[in-house]
């Protein structure tokens, strides 16, 4: 006679026993914090802020991409994307619907940077390739860097500096029923939202594979 399963209703206890880190996962968090710690500090430092410089490009390549992106799926054409070594970049594209490609370059870095640390939660790469868990923390540290550069860029441009050719207040004149301010801080809250997933998502999927 067959077995039939009969589905169990997910409990609260449920949800917390699968997001309760592992040994291994404690160690993850461990260096997302202390990555976050050591770019905030690198970040104000003359002289050893170069260190960052590189991830800094990579960054704003992401941000740059993000609008590309957007601007292909909305039917856009991309003229050109550059990369400033002051650590700037400007996309350029004809057509497609700026109410998505504006947002795109802080809402796609971050994005990409909590999917990145989602993937840092994996161990499999360290079982497949010999002393891979190098590969692992470079992800993850590009990760944690693209989410921070994306909320400071983000602060940066409407809270300290109020830079007026930001992407929010371009925003701003198409949706006027916000001040950038305002939009920036709804783009920062997403972006908040988008790091929190992905490490919640990487303490709940990788569970079994670090178990």
């Amino acid at each position: 006679m067959p077995v039939i399963l009969e589905p169990r209703a997910v409990t609260g206890q449920d949800v917390v026993d699968r997001l309760r880190p592992t040994p291994e996962q404690r160690i993850t968090l461990i260096f997302v914090g202390a990555y976050a710690l050591a770019i905030l500090i690198l970040w104000h430092l003359p002289i050893l802020k170069i260190i960052l410089y590189p991830f800094k490009l990579l960054t704003v390549s992401l941000h740059e991409f993000s609008h590309a992106a957007a601007g292909c799926c909305t039917g856009a054409t991309i003229e050109s994307v550059e990369i400033d070594p002051d650590e700037g970049g400007v996309t350029r594209m004809r057509g497609g619907f700026s109410c998505c490609t504006l947002p795109a370059g802080y809402l796609g870095s971050s994005l990409i940077g909590a999917i990145l640390i989602f993937c840092g939660f994996d161990d499999t790469d360290n079982r497949i390739v010999l002393k891979g868990a190098g590969l692992k923390y470079f992800v993850l540290f590009v990760g944690v860097m693209s989410c921070l550069y994306s909320l400071w860029d983000i602060m940066d441009d409407l809270v300290f500096r109020k830079v007026n050719e930001s992407d929010a207040s371009k925003f701003a004149k198409q949706c006027k029923c916000c001040p950038s301010q305002i939009w920036g801080f709804i783009w920062l809250i997403i972006s908040l939202i988008f790091l929190g997933i992905g490490v919640l998502a990487g303490l709940a999927v990788f569970k079994q594979n670090n178990g």
